[in-house]
């Protein structure tokens, strides 16, 4: 089987495909950055046989490392969360609209795609997460942040 490692920005994609790759050297492993968003149909057309990898995260802590990995300290968090991010290709979504998971996945889902958390995926036998992109010394979340966060819908 041929995997299409899809998802989320900060969520373990590039850990994953090398976890792929090494768990499957016979099949073939792809990563694709940011199709999730609305892009479902180029997944049929583009990669027919492949079956999709979507992992996700706790919002909470995508959204810190997000804000922390675009070094966005300057922005008050609030406004992190309704600002249009157009890097990659986040086609200007919000952080709050990107982290509706649901919303993404739900297309795939006649893909048969195995769908996973990132604390799931940590659990995989020679899963190889490093934080790859991880932001040196990141902050702990301040507790300003978390109420904020915990109060989202």
């Amino acid at each position: 089987m041929n995997y299409a490692v899809i998802g989320f920005p900060k969520c373990g994609t590039a850990s994953m495909q090398e976890y792929l790759m090494k768990k499957y050297p016979e099949s073939n492993s792809v990563k694709l950055e940011f199709p999730i968003y609305g892009e479902a149909h180029k997944f049929e057309k583009e990669l027919k046989g492949y079956r999709p990898v979507i992992l996700t995260r706790d919002r909470k802590e995508m959204l810190w490392s997000f804000y922390n990995y675009f070094n966005m300290t300057s922005v008050p968090f609030e406004d992190f969360l309704e600002m249009p991010i157009r890097a990659y290709n986040m086609k200007g979504l919000t952080p709050l609209e990107q982290t509706d998971y649901d919303r993404w996945i739900e297309p795939f889902r006649k893909y048969d795609p195995w769908i996973l958390t990132l604390d799931e995926a940590m659990k995989l036998d020679g899963f190889p997460h490093n934080e790859i992109t991880r932001t040196k010394n990141k902050p702990k979340m301040p507790e300003n942040v978390r109420k904020i966060l915990d109060n989202l819908p």
